[in-house]
């Protein structure tokens, strides 16, 4: 791990002991290629955007030098300074360069996160000039507009469904019973409780106020301008909000690599298509996954079945717990009332299973 202006001796997420200088030796070409060190600049070059220098596909991060490790470092350092010897040393300027894309700020920790600043360029280093700042069209900033408006509407029943949750009453175990539970697990404490952890988090993005007085949702959604990317009407990075806007997270989808920023909820064209109530639950959906566990750990919130999925149904209730569609329509539920949740297109496939008691009142009450 690597310090920077830190008091800490040992990160503070995994403990291992930090230090200004990772590698004991250099990586690359004609270098000494010791397993950890190559490891560790595998993972710093596939935590660079690909716009940036970093690798088309990522590496396999295995800690053995072959042709891939070594033409990447090339090419990061041909778009960093213009030149290229094919090696990372542990005081020359291709490491210095990584830490600093990677790192970004005494707040960014190591991992699989990125930075896509510009490098200082040499003559040859065009491709290092800061890119154009892209325009964000109307339409995007009206999205993000009723996206914020519709957050701020649910922040006090969510604020309600959150001190219910404290409490466990029976309505509101009723409740969690009618979504999380199945015909062979029954929901107990601790499902509450997990269930109570989710709801806060989101609740705490909704309600909370940063230094500078505005809404913490603010800060986070943004617009995707790409058009209707298969489908999707908003994305985020799962626990996206232990991150910072400079780190990323790699995904690879069907041999396709996508580098997504952290701290951000990203809305599509298709988010403002979509009904007031559906909007609601397309945002509650994203911030399961946003407050959620990091990728890799255990507890992720994930998409393991949307509700116009047949299998939705037939999750268990582990599953449910960890299912972002299960989450966001339980919280959807006690936010908008039964009623208007039935009413939803993406619910009618399902309406026999939730239109059944408990219900939730127009003013929010759980009747049974």
């Amino acid at each position: 791990m690597i310090r920077r202006s830190c008091c800490s001796t040992n990160c503070p997420n995994c403990g291992v002991p930090l230090s200004d200088h990772p590698l004991a030796g250099s990586v690359g070409a004609g270098g000494a290629n010791i397993r950890p060190d190559v490891l560790l600049v595998q993972q710093l070059l596939n935590a660079i955007p690909t716009g940036s220098g970093g690798p088309d596909v990522p590496l396999d991060e295995d800690g053995l030098i072959g042709p891939k490790t070594r033409t990447a470092i090339a090419a990061y350092q041909q778009w960093s300074f213009g030149w290229s010897d094919g090696r990372v040393d542990p005081t020359g300027p291709t490491l210095q360069a990584l830490l600093g894309d990677v790192v970004g700020d005494p707040a960014v920790p190591m991992g699989k996160v990125g930075l896509p600043l510009s490098r200082p360029n040499s003559a040859k280093g065009a491709k290092g000039t800061v890119p154009e700042k892209k325009v964000v069209p109307e339409e995007g900033k009206e999205a993000v507009m009723y996206a914020n408006a519709n957050m701020r509407v649910m922040a006090d029943r969510l604020g309600q469904l959150r001190f219910r949750l404290s409490f466990q009453s029976p309505a509101t175990l009723a409740l969690l019973t009618k979504h999380f539970a199945t015909k062979k697990e029954k929901v107990t404490g601790n499902d509450a409780a997990h269930v109570h952890n989710v709801v806060s988090a989101v609740h705490f993005q909704v309600a909370r106020k940063n230094a500078f007085g505005a809404f913490e949702a603010e800060s986070v959604l943004a617009y995707d301008p790409v058009d209707n990317p298969k489908g999707v009407i908003a994305h985020t990075v799962r626990g996206g909000n232990k991150m910072s806007s400079r780190q990323v997270q790699i995904y690879v989808d069907h041999g396709v690599v996508s580098k997504n920023p952290g701290h951000t909820v990203w809305l599509t064209k298709l988010f403002a298509e979509q009904p007031t109530y559906e909007k609601h639950w397309t945002l509650l959906h994203e911030y399961c996954h946003y407050v959620g566990p990091r990728d890799g750990l255990f507890g992720t919130i994930d998409d393991l079945g949307y509700a116009f999925d047949p299998k939705f149904t037939e999750l268990s209730k582990h599953q449910r717990m960890h299912n972002a569609e299960s989450l966001s329509l339980f919280m959807l539920e006690f936010c908008v009332g039964t009623q208007a949740m039935l009413a939803l297109p993406r619910v009618s496939g399902i309406k026999n299973k939730y239109d059944v008691s408990p219900r939730v009142t127009v003013g929010g009450d759980i009747v049974p």
